[in-house]
């Protein structure tokens, strides 16, 4: 018998030939033709091309938080040690009393002593002993002063608190990674995902806040304590803190406002949140607006023609010219 020979296949048909995992009928089948579609090479470039972008992006959010919680320790440390050195001259007027009340007192003691007798004027009679275990009334000012730098203090105290903590973090992030291109991949995405999960980039975003609270808690006191000792000092401060705070809540309140503004910081990106109500109320009382105006502009205009009011104002609801939703909206509003 015979061997019949076979038909060999034309490029043509060869390619119009489809893969065996397209015409599969059945899962199985589509995956066991799958497992054959690509080699071990190339999953082994796949997952390498894979591990080199994941670990590219992990480093750069790394990196990036380090040099920002490095930067703002930094300023936490020198802004802590200047604080502590002003609430070192302040906190003692809180316990002890004023020295010039107390030189007050014993002159007022002293001369409460001298009595005038008839048979000598200016004689000494008991002698009046001044009770310096009474406490002095404490300035209220002082109280102020006091509340408003230790707040800054242990702002600015929590500030570096939280820093070295998200630095703890990002150090355990990097570490014990190491194996082949598929295990390196796996793993540094699952802790990229719990860094994005557990709002980490977030909590260093805590940071810059506590610092710039401390700040304007300091100038507050500063200029409570200076307005207490000197009014033309007082009045040179208070421009300059002026200016300082003008500029900082400009570029907190400006993102909120105006469209693709660069001032983009964590409190402007929690101002926004907040007020992305109130931007959707207006915008959408503004549209109202526009409709109604734009239906009185065009009844102005089709009045004089001998169209009553009820007349247009029923075609315009049924024709609204173009605009959705014109006519219902304009009859709510009416």
């Amino acid at each position: 018998m015979s061997e019949v020979p076979r038909t060999r296949q034309t490029p043509v048909q060869a390619k119009d030939e489809r893969p065996k995992w397209e015409t599969a009928k059945t899962l199985e089948d589509y995956w066991e033709e799958r497992k054959t579609f690509f080699n071990e090479e190339d999953h082994a470039k796949a997952w390498k091309e894979t591990a080199r972008i994941v670990e590219e992006e992990s480093n750069d959010m790394v990196d990036r938080l380090n040099k920002e919680i490095d930067a703002l320790l930094t300023y936490a440390g020198l802004f802590s040690a200047i604080q502590t050195a002003f609430n070192i001259e302040l906190y003692k007027r809180l316990s002890d009393p004023d020295p010039v009340l107390v030189a007050l007192g014993m002159m007022s003691a002293q001369l409460s002593s001298f009595t005038v007798n008839r048979a000598l004027v200016n004689s000494t009679g008991p002698t009046f002993v001044f009770n310096q275990s009474i406490p002095a009334a404490v300035p209220l000012w002082i109280v102020v002063v006091n509340a408003l730098w230790f707040s800054s203090l242990i702002s600015s105290l929590s500030a570096a608190f939280i820093g070295i903590m998200a630095k703890q973090w990002l150090t355990q992030y990097k570490s014990g990674v190491s194996g082949t291109e598929r295990h390196t991949a796996r793993l540094r995405q699952l802790r990229l995902n719990s860094l994005k999960r557990w709002r980490v980039e977030e909590i260093v975003g805590v940071v810059p806040v506590l610092l710039q609270l401390a700040s304007g808690l300091f100038f507050a006191g500063l200029l409570v304590l200076l307005w207490n000792l000197n009014r033309t000092v007082a009045i040179v401060g208070s421009i300059f803190v002026g200016f300082l705070a003008v500029f900082s809540l400009s570029t907190i309140i400006l993102p909120s406002i105006v469209m693709h503004c660069s001032y983009l910081s964590p409190p402007s990106r929690v101002l926004f949140e907040l007020t992305r109500p109130c931007r959707r109320a207006l915008c959408y009382f503004c549209g109202q607006l526009s409709l109604w105006i734009a239906y009185r502009c065009d009844f102005r205009r089709a009045t004089p023609h001998g169209n009553s009011a009820v007349d247009y104002h029923v075609s315009y609801s049924l024709d609204p010219k173009g605009t959705p939703d014109a006519g219902r909206v304009i009859h709510q509003l009416l």
